[in-house]
């Protein structure tokens, strides 16, 4: 009966050893699951600020050439309205010297 009694608690020692060893690695398990699962969502969260980092960055160049585009253009304006202008002068002076003509031709 003695016997039987210890090989009963060398049974139940061991099973519960077994036990205990499966609850600890289940637990290690789950502090690693628990660590990588933090891990990413840090990850998921510096790339969510690199995302708006760079969407500020593209931003902050679209409006720069935005302002170039503004400003080229708007010195194409000022060229070609210039120029224009400087046409339309012409012009005008081509048509006062051509009536001159035209005045001193009738005149003699």
């Amino acid at each position: 009966q003695d016997q039987r009694d210890d090989e009963q608690l060398e049974n139940d020692l061991q099973e519960l050893r077994t036990k205990t060893e499966q609850a600890h690695q289940n637990a290690k398990a789950k502090e690693q699951e628990a660590e990588e699962a933090q891990e990413s969502m840090v990850m998921q969260d510096i790339g969510h600020m690199q995302g708006k980092a760079d969407r500020w960055a593209l931003e902050q160049a679209m409006q720069e050439q935005d302002h170039r585009d503004a400003v080229e253009n708007s010195q194409v304006s000022r060229a070609v309205n210039g120029y224009n202008q400087q046409g339309a002068n012409l012009q005008q002076r081509q048509i006062e010297e051509a009536q001159k003509e035209m005045a001193q031709m009738a005149s003699s």
